[in-house]
């Protein structure tokens, strides 16, 4: 009975012995693959990190391509002598007195945002942005002067607009004419508007009065004028690749 009892000790002390051996080696195995784990644990917040990054900068593009989709002239905001067709891209008139169109949708008031108009026939425009409650109540007439809540570039070079007396009726812009494409930038934030011819890269830029809705807007006789949604969106935080199409 004694003999099996040191059996067992010595079993058993054998077996502390080969737990002694081994413990600082699995000690070590633990550590290295608990090292292993915080670095791909880091990895996959890095990935996450990176993915919620390029949710936020995808945002704004998306946000940019469903209202340029929807940009449309209005049915509402215009006289009644002015027709919106193709669904609200083009807009035209057939009558000799100067008439204020709008568009719907209002512009962004964060970041950069850029429309562009191309002149499809032409007796005489302005391509402009606008405070829609001005021009309403003035009957969507009269309402390229001071005080007439618009900031316009006429096609024979001349600037009007609605509160900058030194720039008004002067002809310090550019010319443009029928199949030419403006594009129109306009940053509230940054308060200016700016105009590029897009064949001759001729600009001419404007300070804005801060207003709660600015809006798109031409004002325009005897014209057929074709609008093409913005090909270019900038974010305090992010600049996105442009988005620039063809008018056809």
């Amino acid at each position: 009975m004694q003999f099996f009892n040191n059996k067992k000790v010595y079993r058993l002390n054998e077996l502390l012995d080969a737990k002694n051996i081994q413990s600082p080696f699995l000690q070590i195995q633990c550590e290295n693959l608990i090292k292993q784990k915080l670095i791909e644990l880091q990895t996959c917040q890095e990935i996450n990190q990176k993915n919620e990054k390029m949710i936020q900068q995808l945002q704004p593009t998306l946000e940019d391509q469903q209202f340029s989709q929807s940009l449309t002239f209005s049915s509402t905001y215009k006289p009644t002598s002015c027709s919106a067709t193709q669904n609200g891209k083009v807009i035209e008139t057939s009558t000799s007195a100067w008439q204020c169109c709008m568009c719907d949708q209002m512009i962004p008031k964060n970041g950069v945002f850029q429309f562009t108009v191309k002149i499809i026939q032409i007796q005489e425009i302005m391509i402009a942005i606008g405070f829609r409650d001005v021009v309403q109540s003035k009957s969507y007439q009269s309402c390229q002067y001071i005080g007439g809540g618009t900031y316009n570039i006429y096609n024979n070079g001349q600037c009007q607009n609605h509160d900058q007396q030194d720039k008004d009726s002067k002809y310090i812009a550019f010319k443009f004419a029928k199949n030419d494409i403006i594009i129109v930038e306009v940053d509230i934030e940054k308060k200016y508007v700016k105009w590029t011819k897009q064949s001759t890269d001729e600009s001419f830029t404007l300070l804005l009065f801060i207003h709660p809705n600015i809006y798109i807007h031409v004002y325009i006789q005897m014209v057929n004028v074709k609008l093409r949604y913005q090909i270019h969106y900038q974010t305090s935080h992010l600049r996105t690749e442009d988005h620039e199409q063809a008018l056809s």
